[in-house]
């Protein structure tokens, strides 16, 4: 039996998981960021952040870290960034920090 190509559904896996490690990786080190939760749709990942002090200067230090680390892996992914506003937060996983 010959070993099976991954599916799509294994290829977007791969894609979601790649794009959260090097999300978290790229931005655990903002000292105001209190947790942050994923959700998927498709590829495409949607980044729920919860943070003290100014929302205007977290998301600048998201994109200060995330655009440099795709820009020398080459590695781009699909994702967006939303504050967290309220506590009811359906479909997100918390990846960081892990409980």
């Amino acid at each position: 039996m010959q070993p099976q190509a991954p599916s799509n559904w294994d290829n977007v896996g791969l894609a979601v998981e790649r794009s959260v490690e090097t999300f978290v990786a790229a931005v655990s080190g903002i000292q105001n960021i209190l947790w942050i939760r994923a959700r998927s749709a498709g590829p495409r990942v949607h980044f729920l952040v919860a943070a003290s002090g100014s929302w205007a200067d977290t998301i600048d230090n998201i994109e200060d870290r995330i655009f440099p680390l795709v820009k020398r892996s080459g590695k781009a992914f699909d994702y967006d960034v939303v504050e967290a506003t309220d506590i009811d937060h359906a479909g997100y996983v918390q990846v960081h920090p892990v409980r």
